[in-house]
């Protein structure tokens, strides 16, 4: 099973507590106006990469993580193969927690079979469609009409951290090489301009 996938990038500390591992998934059918990841919805602009491979991979990373957030591009999209590779990470990794963000609602998800595998091994779910008019009230969701959804008991053990968490600026991930810019994080409108223009 292969999982098409964006990029990856590690330690992150603006999308979840702690310092974490973030894997975007290539391919997106929404068009939700000032998508921070426009470059994502393109299923072209990813490399497959078998599922065993990258759950040897993530889980001997070099560093000292905390979880993993999922984003894209849109991961119900691919919710087998994410079930998969969260599953095999958790065998190796069973402290770390898992934060997944969907343009999809938590009531579409459940009457979805394959995406309901992969809600099973959701900690936190940001659901909704960004939209740029609704100013975001939490410091994970990118507008004010997504939700945040604690799925488990490791979910339910984060909320008052989350809760009581300032927002976070996002930051400038910077490849091999100095290539590949990437904004990691989630940034209100104004921040977008000013990265936009750091970039």
């Amino acid at each position: 099973m292969h999982l098409n996938l964006f990029r990856i990038a590690y330690p992150v500390t603006s999308l979840g507590p702690g310092q974490r591992v973030v894997a975007w998934v290539a391919g997106c059918r929404r068009r939700c106006p000032g998508c921070i990841s426009p470059e994502m919805r393109d299923p072209a602009v990813g490399n497959l990469i078998e599922v065993s491979v990258l759950a040897d991979h993530l889980t001997a990373l070099p560093h000292a993580l905390n979880g993993i957030t999922i984003s894209g591009g849109e991961p119900f999209a691919q919710a087998d193969a994410l079930a998969a590779l969260l599953y095999a990470v958790r065998q190796r990794q069973p402290d770390w927690n898992v934060i997944i963000y969907s343009g999809y609602r938590l009531s579409t998800i459940r009457r979805n079979p394959a995406m309901r595998h992969l809600l099973a091994e959701t900690d936190i779910l940001i659901d909704g469609r960004y939209r740029q008019e609704v100013a975001a009230t939490h410091p994970l969701a990118g507008s004010g009409n997504q939700a945040i959804h604690f799925r488990s008991l490791r979910g339910k053990a984060m909320m008052s951290l989350l809760e009581d968490t300032e927002p976070i600026s996002p930051v400038l991930g910077i490849g091999r090489g100095g290539e590949n810019h990437l904004l990691i994080g989630v940034p209100n409108p104004s921040q977008q301009v000013t990265f936009g223009k750091a970039w």
